[in-house]
């Protein structure tokens, strides 16, 4: 509760500090509109058009050093399917305010305060650069979400070094429910050499049983060329003892021109096998993932990708699910 106390002074003396002496200063803002669609055909007979996601907002910057977000999410519920109870629809679709966050940035240090964007795997995501297509592996996997109630400090001593500290409530954005239980998360993103990024993560939850999250990252990136690798690690998932998942993720892209860019990406998930059972908890959702295509710009904010998908399943009996999928991207 101190912690919590201290958060909220510093934010409350940053927002002072940013609105006195800003007379001259004339706003800038506006509304804006993300949405990825698709076009699929597998070999699971799912065959259709999709609006997979679409984002609503409006962003104003108050003053030099202090801005505002309101952002609403438009998508699948994504219901589990291990959960019997829920009837699942991939064209059913759910809104959720995914963030409501102002931020304060002066100097070596940056603040994020409110329902924010979350930096578990913010550098990743932005590395593989296709979220229209797929999420980040963390995300994906539920590992962790993108979004959640709570506050946020970046500290950049040096154009090497970053280092950020995080405090939420552990539920997501989907799921804004108060308890007296905090997730806490540490990051350090280090660049050593030019177009070398070097990234590690952990987060804790500590409810029935403590859930701890590792993740790594490391990417190198030119101009016409990237290549990333992310190695994940979590205990008790879902605060349950022995439930621990682990995977990896690699991916690549590389520019032919300023229009087209081939790309590939390959997801590896496992689980571990709990005592007195022979096969791992999770293993109808383990597997791997391999994603391959190119990607054509036409004009600014419209993106198009053609792009070969396939799923191996690691349940004995399952068959790989092989697709086609012509995917969008669009903004205004």
């Amino acid at each position: 509760m101190k912690k919590k106390q201290a958060t909220l002074i510093i934010i409350s003396l940053m927002i002072i500090s940013s609105l006195s002496g800003q007379d001259e200063f004339k706003p800038p803002g506006g509304p804006f509109v993300k949405i990825f669609a698709d076009y699929h055909a597998n070999s699971s007979q799912e065959t259709g058009f999709e609006i997979t996601r679409a984002y609503f907002g409006y962003s104003y910057k108050m003053s030099p050093d202090l801005s505002g977000n309101l952002t609403l999410d438009v998508g699948n519920p994504e219901i589990d399917i291990n959960d019997s109870t829920t009837v699942n629809t991939s064209f059913q679709q759910t809104v959720f305010l995914k963030n409501a966050m102002i931020s304060h940035k002066r100097g070596k240090v940056s603040l994020d305060f409110g329902l924010i964007g979350l930096k578990q795997f913010n550098i990743q995501e932005k590395f593989w650069g296709r979220r229209y297509i797929r999420k980040s592996f963390q995300d994906e996997y539920k590992l962790g979400s993108s979004a959640d109630l709570g506050a946020s400090i970046t500290y950049s001593p040096m154009e090497i070094l970053s280092m950020d500290y995080t405090i939420m409530n552990g539920e997501g954005y989907k799921k804004l429910q108060s308890d007296k239980y905090f997730k806490s998360g540490v990051g350090i993103t280090l660049k050593p050499i030019e177009n070398l990024t070097l990234r590690g993560y952990g987060d804790y939850l500590n409810k029935t049983e403590a859930q701890v999250t590792i993740a790594s990252f490391i990417g190198y990136k030119i101009k016409e060329a990237s290549l990333g690798f992310e190695y994940n690690i979590q205990n008790n998932n879902k605060n349950k003892a022995g439930y621990d998942l682990s995977g990896y993720s690699i991916y690549g892209a590389y520019e032919i021109n300023n229009k087209f860019e081939i790309f590939a990406r390959y997801d590896n998930l496992t689980s571990s096998t709990l005592t007195d059972e022979t096969t791992p908890w999770n293993n109808p959702k383990n597997g791997s993932d391999l994603i391959s295509g190119i990607q054509y710009v036409p004009i600014k904010n419209v993106t198009i990708a053609i792009n070969y998908q396939s799923w191996n399943p690691a349940e004995s009996g399952e068959s790989t699910v092989h697709g086609g999928y012509l995917n969008f991207q669009y903004s205004f």
